[in-house]
């Protein structure tokens, strides 16, 4: 059972800084779980848009992103997600 509040995390999108060469692009690929000993859910590999976010959509208790570099690439320098509490508008 959960503890009280419930804090989920929604998770909308996340754009990686980052410098890339012509033809390199991310993947980006979002992991959650409710409880700490739980298996991890991950959702599908997100490739960065034109706007240079990877629109993903995953909730839970404990989140985390995989980052995964396709092409040639100089740095990649952190990464700013869309994160919201779930159920407030």
């Amino acid at each position: 059972m959960l503890t009280k509040p419930q804090r989920i995390a929604l998770v909308r999108s996340i754009r990686p800084v980052f410098d890339s060469l012509p033809g390199g692009n991310l993947a980006v690929i979002v992991g959650t779980r409710m409880r700490p000993q739980a298996s991890v859910t991950n959702t599908n590999a997100s490739l960065i848009d034109a706007t240079g976010k990877a629109c993903v959509r995953a909730s839970g208790r404990y989140v985390r992103a995989r980052i995964g570099i396709l092409g040639e690439f100089s740095g990649l320098h952190g990464f700013d997600a869309d994160v919201r509490i779930q159920g407030a508008r």
